[in-house]
């Protein structure tokens, strides 16, 4: 995601920033990497050639497209039938004027390359990687471009500060790619020490363009993760634990900040329950009170806790929301 907001501080076409974005592996290897992803863009017909270019300013400079086809035209007047083969010379017109519309200016390639190469080097500690992306940002001339690409990062970094998370827990790396390319937002990865670099024990991320890909009406936010299942087990074993605890049922209690500034009180309000032994979901969707209660209800989950930003608790039954007990903040 943040590849994608940066790379539309560049006019270049969504295909190209795609093949940028999901160049970022192939570019971690450095020069020859580079090289290589260079080359491909060429293959693919991503960039326009000296040609191209050339017939394309002459439309830019004011030639409708029926003025373009009338120059092609009368420059292959000269060529013989044989050079043209089986199609007549309208049809190739016709798809030259749609490669040369299609294709990017190189220079933009070029500076989309440097930027996916400098951003697959920024990893560490999150409040280093902030930084260093605010200067690659005003190196490259992207600072309007890139707010909402800082902006996700910070909501995150402070979202998982809230779940009591530390920079010693978790990093930003800039370079990380999953394999499946629909992703349009955060990517993330869980792993565990025992386990060597390439095993997580889980990986996901935001896709809102994949249910209009699939043929939905508009994209929709959404995300999704997985487990893997063997390296879980990998990892619990060498913890010493016994894998595949029975599960505890459905769930008790739905906990919802009651506003923004609740969510670290709805956090701390759902481990202080399941130490109670209790099984409990968190609402993290941002949505109304009333939507909260009837997905509780619809949910079959039995009792609703409202977090306040002072820390204050409600207890609300569902279906039942005039019985209401109210705990401090501990």
């Amino acid at each position: 995601g943040v590849a994608l907001r940066l790379l539309q501080g560049l006019e270049l076409s969504e295909r190209a920033k795609a093949f940028l974005a999901n160049s970022m592996e192939e570019v971690k290897q450095g020069t020859e990497g580079v090289d290589r992803v260079r080359e491909r863009s060429k293959v693919l017909g991503l960039e326009r050639t000296a040609v191209e270019g050339r017939l394309l300013d002459l439309v830019a400079e004011g030639m409708d497209e029926g003025e373009a086809r009338a120059v092609l035209a009368g420059l292959m007047k000269g060529l013989e039938d044989e050079t043209v083969g089986n199609r007549d010379r309208e049809e190739i017109v016709a798809r030259f004027l749609r490669k040369v519309n299609r294709p990017d200016d190189p220079a933009q390639m070029e500076r989309g390359i440097e930027l996916v190469s400098r951003l697959s080097e920024i990893r560490g500690e999150p409040e280093k990687v902030l930084a260093e992306c605010r200067v690659l940002m005003n190196d490259l001339a992207l600072s309007h471009e890139a707010q909402s690409a800082l902006g996700e990062l910070e909501s995150a970094h402070g979202a998982l500060n809230d779940t009591g998370l530390t920079g010693n827990d978790y990093h930003f790396d800039l370079g990380l790619v999953r394999d499946l390319a629909y992703y349009t937002g955060l990517v993330f990865e869980i792993r565990h020490p025992s386990l060597p670099e390439g095993s997580p024990l889980c990986g996901g991320g935001r896709y809102d363009g994949l249910v209009k890909a699939l043929g939905g009406s508009e994209d929709t936010p959404a995300l999704g993760f997985a487990y893997s299942l063997e390296n879980v087990l990998l990892a619990e074993t060498s913890e010493g634990k016994v894998p595949l605890k029975e599960e505890t049922g459905s769930t008790e209690v739905l906990v919802v900040p009651g506003d923004p500034w609740a969510y670290s009180g709805a956090l701390s309000e759902a481990d202080r329950l399941r130490d109670q032994g209790k099984s409990v979901e968190v609402e993290v969707r941002e949505v109304s009170l009333e939507h909260s209660f009837s997905y509780a209800e619809a949910s079959g989950i039995a009792e609703v806790a409202v977090v306040s930003k002072n820390g204050e608790v409600e207890i609300r039954k569902v279906g039942q929301t005039s019985d209401v007990e109210t705990s401090p903040p501990e």
